[in-house]
């Protein structure tokens, strides 16, 4: 299953050296395994305020599905040791997490 987030409002930036380039947008598609709500990659295109685009692939090599119940609400969460690889050239590794809130009220 693949998704592709919906509007929002955020935002963020890239670290080039010591210079903090500002995201003006971007985009995110992320795969699932097997109908489950568990993320196995995702892709991000990004344009930055000066016109620059940008891709960011990543690609999760360990997950720990985790559940947060609070006041009639539950959230899934997926935690993601993810590889990311900048413009399809240089890796770097981090966590991914995702969000899903399945409202029960």
């Amino acid at each position: 299953m693949v998704t592709t987030n919906g509007d929002g409002e955020g935002g963020g930036v890239l670290q080039k050296g010591d210079e903090l380039i500002k995201i003006k947008q971007a985009r995110l598609t992320a795969s699932y395994q097997d109908d489950t709500s568990y993320h196995r990659s995702l892709h991000i295109d990004l344009t930055t305020e000066q016109g620059e685009h940008h891709t960011i692939d990543g690609q999760v090599m360990g997950f720990i599905p985790l559940r947060n119940r609070r006041a009639g609400s539950e959230t899934h969460v997926g935690e993601g040791m993810t590889e990311y690889t900048f413009d399809g050239e240089r890796k770097g590794y981090g966590l991914s997490e995702f969000l899903n809130n399945n409202d029960q009220s």
